[in-house]
């Protein structure tokens, strides 16, 4: 990976977890909880992928364990 993929990666994460802290527990009120379990699988993929092994574990308590 290049460092233009890896910001941009890093840029996708970032606007996926301000969507999330923003819509995750109206969106589980809903029913539409499959929105957010794919969000956070997607988040948590491509943080992994950065080797931030611990940010994805964070993430996933964050709005899995709540």
């Amino acid at each position: 990976m290049n460092l233009i993929e890896i910001r941009g990666i890093r840029k996708l994460c970032a606007n996926i977890f301000w969507s999330l802290k923003k819509d995750h527990k109206a969106l589980l009120e809903q029913g539409d909880d499959k929105e957010v379990y794919y969000d956070v699988g997607m988040i948590v993929g491509y943080l992994r992928s950065l080797n931030k092994d611990k940010l994805a574990e964070k993430v996933y308590e964050k709005f899995m364990e709540d």
